[in-house]
């Protein structure tokens, strides 16, 4: 009986003691699962701020980014500047490769002063010793062609202004060129006022006052054309 009570106290407090522990190992668990879920919205607000703190930017970012700013504003004013820098630079090299461009007076006074001196070139050519009355002039003596006469000239003015300058002056017959004596055209007078004006980079105009007993006063104009590089009288006008 003793035996029976004893066991029987025995498997009592087994039971007891599973249950406790049973009941334990539940709060336990209990436990962790909330402490668990007090980490979980821990992390979660952890997480939350860090990813606040990747959009927000610092003090010191936010300066960066009012410099950057303001460089970019720099960096488009600067464009405008240089650009601007380098029109005006154009320009100023436009102006002075046009004065560069412009021709000294001497180069057209020097033509002048052939056109004045024109018939310096033939007198030696022409045997004044004869005159040909057929021919109403004397022979020029190696000069056969009126071609040959204006190509004498072309250094300072083109064929078609030799050919108005002498073809009133020359006739040609059996195989030769004579000159016909009368009064020469009017010639200009650089004592007297003139101006020289630039039409562009391969033309200019001179105009002379002209006034003299034997052909009245107006006004000389030469006009001068740029032909491979050399300056020729291009036109004679007379107003």
């Amino acid at each position: 009986m003793k035996y029976i009570l004893t066991v029987s106290i025995v498997f009592l407090l087994l039971i007891s003691g599973c249950g406790t522990t049973k009941e334990t190992s539940t709060q336990k668990a209990q436990s962790n699962q909330q402490h668990g879920k007090k980490l979980v919205n821990l992390d979660n607000k952890k997480i939350a701020e860090m990813f606040l703190d990747l959009d927000t930017p610092t003090k010191e970012e936010a300066n960066n980014i009012d410099v950057n700013t303001n460089k970019g504003g720099n960096t488009s004013n600067s464009e405008y500047d240089l650009e601007s820098e380098t029109k005006n630079k154009t320009e100023e090299k436009e102006n002075i490769n046009e004065e560069q461009n412009v021709v000294n007076d001497d180069v057209f006074l020097k033509l002048v002063h052939e056109y004045n001196h024109i018939f310096d070139r033939i007198v030696s050519d022409v045997d004044y010793n004869k005159f040909y009355e057929q021919y109403i002039g004397y022979r020029f003596k190696t000069i056969k062609t009126k071609k040959e006469l204006y190509n004498k000239f072309s250094d300072i003015m083109t064929k078609q202004v030799a050919h108005n300058y002498w073809d009133d002056f020359i006739n040609e017959g059996k195989g030769s060129l004579y000159l016909i004596p009368k009064d020469g055209h009017p010639k200009l007078n650089m004592d007297d006022s003139y101006s020289i004006e630039k039409i562009n980079n391969s033309k200019y105009k001179l105009t002379n006052k002209h006034n003299s007993d034997l052909h009245g006063k107006f006004d000389i104009i030469l006009t001068f054309t740029k032909h491979k590089d050399i300056w020729k009288i291009s036109d004679i006008s007379y107003y």
